[in-house]
Formats: structure tokens, C-alpha cells, sequence
């Protein structure tokens, strides 16, 4: 089923954040205790690395909206959250197979 808005709550040290992406307008949204962190749309924007900050730690965000989504937060060079997204990159990988799959079956066929 299409849903237009995805997100995911992590726990991060002792806040919660929620991560949002939204299909439609490619809102990305990072909030923290209803506070919006980061909000930024990311219709042209394959690669996106920047720094944030959540409860006065600074984090190093980095965005791969390209063909396999890939969203991390990284601290001082360590992986924080491996994967901001899941079911978004799970659903690009998905889709980039069946597409290959597909690509294939069409050359071959």
C-alpha cells in the first residue's frame, strides 16, 4: 500500500527523535520533543552532508537520495544510526532489483 509519509522514532542518548520523509513534496524532517531539527527538500539533492545538532551534541548527517536511499548519523567519524529510514531503503533496494530484473528480461527477451 502507498503511504505517502514515512517515518521512523530512534532513541538517541536520552532523546527521541523522529525521522520523517514525505514521497510527494520530498520533505525530509528531523524532529526532536516536537521541535523541528532539520527540514529540507531534497527534490534535486542526490548526496547531502551536513551537520546538526541535537540536545547540544553536533552530528554529522549524510542523505543518498540518488537511486538506493541511504540516510546516517553519524558523531566524530562513528556511526550513531546506521540507517535513519529502513523501510525507505528497503523499498529502494527493491525496486532497484526488480527494475534490473526487469531491464534484463527485456534485453534478453
Amino acid at each position: 500500500m502507498f503511504k505517502r509519509k514515512q517515518q521512523q522514532t530512534h532513541q538517541l542518548e536520552s532523546q527521541k527523535i523522529t525521522v520523517s520523509y514525505d514521497r510527494l513534496t520530498s520533505r525530509f524532517l528531523i524532529t526532536s520533543n516536537n521541535e523541528v531539527i532539520y527540514s529540507r527538500l531534497l527534490f534535486f539533492i542526490p548526496f547531502l552532508t551536513l551537520k546538526v545538532t541535537i540536545s547540544d551534541e553536533t552530528y554529522r548527517l549524510k542523505v543518498l537520495s540518488l537511486i538506493i536511499w541511504r540516510a546516517k548519523l553519524e558523531k566524530n567519524g562513528h556511526l550513531v544510526i546506521p540507517e535513519l529510514l529502513e523501510r525507505r531503503r528497503s523499498k529502494s533496494i527493491g525496486s532497484f532489483v526488480y527494475g534490473s530484473v526487469m531491464g534484463v528480461l527485456r534485453f534478453l527477451g
